[in-house]
């Protein structure tokens, strides 16, 4: 009787699918050279989920941190009653201006480390501005605004000479 049994595949076979898992060569590493932004430490594995809560923590930040007008000009416009159709019109709009987002996630290729970068036009408020006051929040509330993020650090990052 003859064994029925598939080949045992090839050592090397399984090698290489085992180096392209695990080291991605074809992917850009480092940071937008002349960007200004914060490099983050977070929980290996939890680097997204990181970068997601970081970036919501520093436009609520950015966005109390910004003049007042802006602020005056939405309050006006919140005592108006609305109707439906109006407010899910509003609220598409808002979704549909990704393009003007301040702070833009990079991947490091470092296990437990991401760097949000923060836009060249974003001048109402400065990283170092933004750092200080998430830091006196921290220290007047004494509380926690995040899971996975671990330690913030402001960062500037500077072309090689």
């Amino acid at each position: 009787m003859a064994d029925k049994r598939p080949a045992p595949k090839s050592s090397k076979a399984s090698d290489s699918n085992k180096r392209k898992k695990y080291f991605q060569s074809n992917q850009k590493a480092g940071l937008p050279t002349g960007s200004k932004g914060f490099l983050i430490s977070c929980f290996s594995g939890k680097e997204v989920p990181a970068a997601r809560e970081a970036i919501s923590l520093l436009s609520q930040f950015y966005d109390a941190g910004s003049d007042g007008a802006s602020s005056s000009a939405a309050a006006g416009e919140a005592e108006k009653p609305l109707d439906l159709s109006d407010a899910i019109a509003n609220e598409v709009a808002e979704l549909k201006e990704h393009g003007n987002d301040v702070f833009t996630f990079h991947k490091t290729f470092v296990n437990g480390l991401l760097y949000i970068s923060m836009a060249a036009s974003a001048d109402k408020v400065s990283p170092c501005e933004l750092a200080k006051a998430i830091a006196v929040e921290i220290r007047r509330t004494k509380q926690c605004r995040s899971r996975h993020v671990l330690r913030p650090q402001f960062a500037k990052v500077l072309a090689p000479s």
